[in-house]
């Protein structure tokens, strides 16, 4: 489970229009479901609205086509869930039986739905890896809250009912990595009370998901160990240069290959995000060392062979951030003192495009195939040679002026068509 900012995704039409003017007749029906005698042992009413293809379409591109919960991409073996994450239509009360009354009213409310897929939306009997049982698991109906539940609102109020403490993760709300952590090999433990009820009521233990959740984790350890074991290689003073070059491309590949793994739209990125910054460096202890970037990149630039409080370095890790580049902690490396392989991954998205470039401690590195003519035609470009396409801007081979030229190139091509 990641958080995802629900303002990035347009409220879909359908809830905007239709839905509005549905949730007005739900409270008025709901009132009169209330006040009638006898009153019917069920509130019914057509819902419409949230099952429009708009909204459907909506929640996809919110979660990029994974469950909301388990992280798990639904759309090539089953259709979505809408999930009403507080339950329309009654609430599973701990102890008793039948439902107590639900959210009728949030049915057609875009910051009550959730994409689901129906393992952790259904009740089903699973098997819980962590407690080793098999029992019925999914959250249907279940909506645990600290304290009164939220009253239902009354025709023509204007004043908004006052919401409830809930003891469920919201995913666009909450930080799940704040209440759930991951071990190695894929079963998700409780940090919080919160963490706890979210990973029993969504079945995130269940057998095939802490199943599927391992095939990351290993995958995520192997590269870790190959980029390790390139380190140590590339750290032999007596190594051939131009060998250690291809060996630092390759590295920088596994690299940017292992933190693909963490990007939103990738199964288990949760995990894969959490294992990799476990196997981070230790922050430095050290006196921080006076520098014109974000902390986080002085501790990575601690890494390139002891260069970090050099001239060449502020200037272009400022220059970077400046024009709006995101960097990124390498993951942890062996030999990480001088000669040892050692990169600042910064990308950019600009209108058009998004550039990657890395930061070693001889300058600037494009090795990203589709960025290979741009790159070769910058000033300052050192021919591509060896086994992959590297083009390097050195402050050997050029100015640090042109390097950080280089720069200045790179953002506005993101812009171009």
């Amino acid at each position: 489970m990641i958080r995802v900012d629900r303002s990035s995704v347009v409220v879909p039409l359908s809830l905007t229009k239709t839905g509005a003017s549905e949730e007005k007749a739900i409270v008025l029906a709901y009132d009169g479901y209330f006040n009638a005698n006898p009153r019917p042992k069920n509130f019914t009413f057509t819902f419409r609205a949230y099952k429009k293809a708009d909204v459907k379409r909506a929640l996809g591109q919110l979660f990029r086509g994974k469950c909301a919960y388990c992280e798990s991409r639904y759309a090539g073996t089953q259709p979505m869930d809408v999930e009403h994450w507080r339950p329309k239509g009654g609430v599973q009360e701990p102890g008793q039986q039948g439902l107590a009354e639900g959210y009728p009213w949030l049915a057609a409310r875009w910051t009550n739905l959730l994409p689901s897929c129906i393992d952790c939306n259904r009740p089903r009997v699973q098997h819980d890896e962590l407690t080793n049982l098999d029992e019925t698991l999914g959250k249907a109906n279940q909506f645990p809250v600290v304290g009164p539940r939220m009253q239902r609102p009354l025709p023509g109020s204007t004043t908004q009912p006052v919401e409830d403490n809930p003891l469920l993760i919201d995913p666009t709300v909450d930080d799940p990595s704040l209440h759930i952590r991951f071990r190695d090999d894929g079963v998700a433990m409780a940090l919080t009370d919160k963490g706890t009820q979210s990973i029993r009521i969504y079945a995130l233990n269940r057998a095939e998901l802490v199943f599927e959740r391992l095939g990351v984790a290993r995958l995520v350890e192997q590269r870790l160990e190959l980029i390790e074991r390139l380190a140590i290689v590339i750290a032999d003073p007596q190594l051939n240069q131009q060998l250690k070059l291809d060996l630092q491309d390759l590295v920088a590949h596994e690299i940017n290959a292992l933190l693909e793994l963490t990007e939103p739209h990738q199964r288990y990125s949760a995990l894969a995000r959490q294992l990799i910054q476990e196997s981070s460096p230790m922050r430095s202890t050290a006196p921080p060392v006076p520098q014109l970037w974000p902390a986080d990149v002085g501790d990575m630039l601690r890494r390139l062979g002891g260069v970090a409080a050099s001239p060449d370095h502020a200037s272009l890790s400022s220059r970077l951030v400046g024009f709006g580049f995101q960097p990124h902690l390498p993951v942890s490396q062996a030999g990480g003192g001088a000669g040892g392989a050692a990169y600042v991954r910064w990308t950019v998205t600009g209108t058009q495009k998004s550039v990657t470039l890395y930061q070693n401690s001889s300058g600037l590195v494009s090795d990203s195939r589709p960025q290979l003519a741009f790159a070769s035609t910058v000033a300052g470009a050192a021919v591509p040679s060896g086994v992959h396409p590297a083009v390097r801007y050195t402050y050997a081979h050029a100015t640090v002026t042109v390097v950080l030229a280089a720069v200045m190139a790179f953002r506005g091509w993101a812009d171009q068509p």
